[in-house]
């Protein structure tokens, strides 16, 4: 017994690189809870001998007899049942932890991150400018490199961690309509966005917009991607009408598809806009998920698991004149962490606006230019910290292994006869549809709708077996060539103008991997099988 007991072991090794890995993840049990703990104890050691140097002349503050009283001893337990209190809250939360969660795009975050953040907690700097963050501002720098150096930026490029993608995306959008005062003339502007754009563009235009610009939604084309053909077309039509077309957004890894839109191509629509109306067309990429594929380049074994037409997106993006990127998703990072980046700095910069109170650093300090004020150092922490070490390379090893991961499900999808995957991207995200007997989309709709359903009555009540999550979405018009793609591919006949597709977004690191009990893509798949003999 004890021998079969050891060749399982020796059967179910990793690679040395691989395993190596793992110590950068808690692990869904927590496996690596000595490392944290370790961690932790070593930064709370040197966080508590830092404040006794510093204060050293001053203190001490108060007594240790005071600390024996009982008034103390009870201030200290009443702090210790609330945060006792409020942790068995918490563990009521969404196990996004789980290799069991593939909803939305959020996952495990790493050790190194989750110390960086940590250390930001404890130290506390206001990253609005260096007499508020001496040493944070200047970890922002760095980490804004790391973040350049990934997508191909030139050193010369400028940006700042927001707290997330919507922000970053307010940034490009009020510097966007700084331009227009200046190149439209007076005219009215346009900015294109795909119909797959994050709903923040729409929050962008109500909240930062006027009267003389528009946001133009551009159809997508049957593999959920801009269309770039239709987005010339449009573009013209707007120039006749006397529109001025200032921007275009691309969109890499879309948050319900995962698509990456052919920036390729719409690089070079952009230039010939801009030669037919003499106005310098701003091409940004909104990479809050897919900008962290950029780290596949490291590595060819990994970078050869997307299709040809996303290597060429992922290649392109160093073209665009600004990018939106979110370390809190690809990037492992825990929330919030989000990132603008400028190629030119003359773009980066705004009017400077000052504060009577602050000595800023003319064009050096973000506080100016930055929409928000005070501003945490936890991502800029996170992501350094996480450069220094899982590095690119380690970040391209995890996100190759979830492109993997997803691959798998979508075979095993398909091996079972009743599921139909979305032909969309080549990443992490994947779609699909109940298809089983049915001759019409609003049949395939009404099933796929019910097994959601199903799902998610059970991860809501307190049934014990482990269940799973994941999120829907709802495919519209402007994405219609896909939806009719999709059909195609069902053989049915599409009798509504709308899709309902499973959707499931694979980012957990062991989501597959040899030492777990349980297979998950194929459990899960058993799962949503079994789901479908119920009565739907």
């Amino acid at each position: 017994m004890k021998q079969k007991k050891n060749k399982l072991k020796t059967n179910n090794k990793c690679a040395p690189k691989q395993a190596a890995l793992k110590s950068f993840f808690l692990a869904p049990c927590a496996e690596n809870r000595v490392v944290i703990r370790k961690c932790t104890n070593r930064m709370h050691s040197d966080w508590f001998t830092w404040r006794q140097k510093t204060g050293k002349t001053d203190g001490p503050f108060f007594s240790i007899s005071e600390t024996k009283h009982k008034e103390f001893k009870k201030a200290v337990e009443k702090t210790s049942t609330a945060i006792m209190k409020l942790s068995a809250r918490l563990q009521k939360e969404i196990p996004r932890h789980s290799p069991r969660y593939i909803g939305h795009m959020y996952s495990e975050y790493s050790i190194p991150s989750y110390l960086g953040h940590h250390l930001a907690l404890m130290y506390n700097p206001n990253n609005i400018a260096s007499e508020t963050s001496r040493v944070g501002i200047q970890c922002e720098i760095q980490a804004i490199n790391f973040m350049s150096n990934m997508i191909n930026y030139p050193k010369s490029s400028r940006g700042h961690f927001t707290s997330g993608g919507t922000v970053a995306n307010f940034e490009f959008f009020s510097r966007l309509k700084l331009k227009a005062r200046k190149l439209a003339q007076n005219k009215p502007w346009c900015l294109y966005v795909p119909e797959s754009a994050h709903y923040s563009w729409d929050k962008c235009h109500l909240l930062a917009g006027d009267e003389k610009s528009r946001l133009v939604k551009i159809p997508l084309d049957q593999s959920g991607k801009l269309n770039s053909k239709k987005l010339m077309e449009i573009a013209i039509s707007d120039i006749k009408r006397g529109y001025v077309p200032l921007g275009i957004v691309s969109i890499l890894g879309s948050t319900e598809l995962g698509a990456l839109d052919p920036i390729d191509k719409i690089r070079a629509i952009k230039n010939e806009i801009t030669k037919l109306t003499g106005i310098p067309v701003w091409h940004h990429v909104d990479a809050a998920y897919g900008g962290f594929f950029a780290s596949l380049k490291t590595l060819k074994s990994e970078w050869d698991r997307l299709n040809k037409a996303d290597q060429k997106a992922i290649s392109s993006i160093s073209h665009a004149d600004s990018i939106t990127i979110d370390p809190h998703k690809l990037g492992y990072t825990p929330y919030s962490a989000g990132c603008f980046l400028c190629k030119k700095e003359s773009d980066y910069l705004l009017p400077y606006i000052s504060a009577r109170y602050l000595d800023y650093k003319a064009n050096k300090e973000p506080g100016p230019v930055t929409f928000e004020g005070s501003r945490t150092a936890a991502g800029p922490l996170a992501i350094l910290l996480t450069a220094d070490t899982l590095g690119t390379k380690g970040l391209a090893s995890i996100i190759g292994r979830t492109l993997f991961s997803a691959q798998v499900l979508r075979e095993h999808l398909l091996s079972c006869g009743i599921f139909v995957p979305l032909d969309a991207a080549s990443t992490n995200i994947v779609c699909f549809t109940f298809n089983k007997k049915c001759t019409r989309l609003s049949e395939v709709n009404k099933k796929t709708k019910n097994i959601f359903n199903k799902l998610k009555l059970i991860s809501e009540s307190k049934n014990k077996t482990p269940p799973y999550y994941v999120s829907k979405t709802v495919l519209g018009a402007g994405q219609i060539e896909l939806i009719k793609n999709h059909c195609l591919k069902m053989n049915v006949i599409c009798d509504q103008e709308y899709l309902f597709l499973l959707r499931t977004t694979i980012m957990n690191p062991f989501f597959s991997t040899k030492h777990s009990k349980t297979d998950f893509a194929k459990d899960f798949v058993k799962t949503i099988v079994e789901l479908t003999n119920q009565n739907i």
